[in-house]
């Protein structure tokens, strides 16, 4: 009869701490994403991750957007609702910016060309991307006053609602 004689010892999460089962707390969402891609290794849960979604191997999206969408930042102030999305690479004449009462959409497209010559050596890439992304907004805008601005591959959009909302302190017991 074979007995084990090795301790088992349960894997430290990427930061080196010891994992949720062993602290008795609550499970992280880094363990829970940890164990999400080794229960599902070829990425079926790739559509329900926040923040840069993956679209697997589509081949009509390629670099610099690889299949994802934009870093997108929505404050909903008092008198409007200020976007801030991250578009590197973009240029004005790219991008296109539509709105309705209720949604922002961004669509945008980048192309670079790199080409290096030396000697017997020749290389030359080319990539593109695009993207589609519909944001949905907390309350109506005014569609007739809405500020665009592109900088430093940040694009900026005030959309000034129809109807204010002051903010109201509410105590809490």
């Amino acid at each position: 009869m074979r007995t084990d004689t090795s301790t088992s010892k349960t894997p430290a999460t990427p930061s080196g701490t010891e994992p949720a089962a062993r602290r008795g707390g609550m499970v992280s969402f880094d363990d829970l994403e940890r164990w999400f891609d080794e229960a599902f290794p070829t990425g079926l849960m790739a559509h329900l991750r926040r923040g840069w979604p993956t679209f697997g191997d589509m081949p009509e999206l390629h670099a610099p957007f690889a299949g994802r969408w934009p870093k997108v930042d929505m404050v909903d102030r008092e008198n409007d609702v200020l976007v801030h999305a991250e578009l590197p690479g973009v240029k004005r004449e790219d991008l296109d910016v539509s709105v309705t009462e209720r949604s922002v959409t961004l669509k945008a497209k980048t192309s670079s060309e790199t080409k290096d010559e030396k000697d017997q050596y020749f290389r030359r890439e080319i990539t593109r991307g695009e993207f589609e992304r519909t944001l949905p907004l907390p309350q109506d805008i005014d569609t007739n006053a809405v500020q665009a601005s592109l900088k430093d591959g940040v694009l900026e959009l005030v959309l000034p609602k129809v109807k204010t909302t002051p903010r109201k302190s509410v105590s809490v017991s």
